[in-house]
């Protein structure tokens, strides 16, 4: 986008555009082979930093959003732990290995 087309971007549309560049980034993460470990660090450390610096933008131009943070987080805890684990406990996951890979995520993404 050049900075002609950009001062003329409202900020839906411009939030909406990260979100998508965001989108494919993982996109292109999940398509790395399983051993492409250089490459998946590199996706990562682009993901982390466009992640950032999206959090950081709307930080500052939506001070409101800590208000309704709050509210988001409840939302987001009681539909995973009413609605989602629930048919995890009842599907064949191997829980013990999710929560494997779960912690393995975690520490890479620690590492951004």
């Amino acid at each position: 986008m050049t900075d002609s087309k950009m001062k003329h971007t409202d900020a839906i549309t411009l939030l909406k555009k990260e979100h998508r560049n965001v989108e494919a980034a993982f996109a292109q993460y999940e398509e790395l082979g399983l051993y492409a470990h250089v490459g998946k660090q590199k996706s990562a450390d682009k993901i982390c930093a466009e992640l950032i610096l999206h959090s950081q933008l709307v930080e500052k131009l939506f001070d409101a959003k800590v208000k309704v943070l709050p509210e988001y987080i409840e939302q987001h805890v009681n539909e995973e732990e009413i609605e989602m684990f629930p048919l995890m406990k009842k599907s064949k996951l191997d829980l013990l290995l999710l929560g494997e890979k779960l912690i393995e995520r975690k520490l890479q993404l620690s590492r951004c």
